[in-house]
């Protein structure tokens, strides 16, 4: 390619990143430097100038944009997790297990048992124990049936 037009090119780009890397170009194909004090004289390291230059090789002078990334995977998303959170109330007792197993069968995504612990943690569930964090909150009734049933099983097992 000429000068000419990798100078036209490199001037009507907007974006610096991709600006520096045709620079990079520049400098090797027709100032003469090698890859890695062309790479210095732009501040950057010599690996990140072998990077560009073999893109450069593959792809050519037009293609030195960034490639689209894997990312993150998509989130559940606030709509899904209101929904997921309402439905969830309805039992007591959660892990992160179950509760990771419900949100993937529920919106389809899959979060991490760390994520998916901090989420029971925001919606008022202990991370270590897998029970509600405000005993109090639940009504007479079902914490004299609770008692009740603890008494049978210290009975059982005396």
């Amino acid at each position: 390619m000429k000068y000419n037009t990798m100078l036209k090119m490199y001037n009507n780009e907007s974006k610096g990143r991709v600006k520096d890397r045709m620079m990079l170009i520049i400098k090797i194909k027709h100032e003469g430097m090698d890859i890695r004090t062309a790479a210095r004289s732009l501040g950057k390291a010599g690996s990140w100038g072998y990077k560009w230059h073999t893109r450069y090789t593959q792809v050519g002078f037009k293609n030195l944009d960034d490639r689209p990334h894997t990312g993150r995977r998509p989130n559940a998303g606030k709509e899904a997790l209101k929904r997921i959170r309402k439905n969830a109330c309805k039992k007591l007792v959660w892990t992160g297990k179950e509760m990771q197993d419900y949100i993937l069968k529920h919106s389809g995504t899959k979060y991490s048992i760390s994520h998916t612990r901090h989420l029971l943690r925001q919606w008022g569930y202990s991370q270590k124990v897998p029970v509600g964090v405000h005993a109090n909150r639940a009504s007479a009734e079902v914490r004299h049936a609770f008692q009740k049933d603890i008494a049978e099983v210290i009975k059982k097992q005396q």
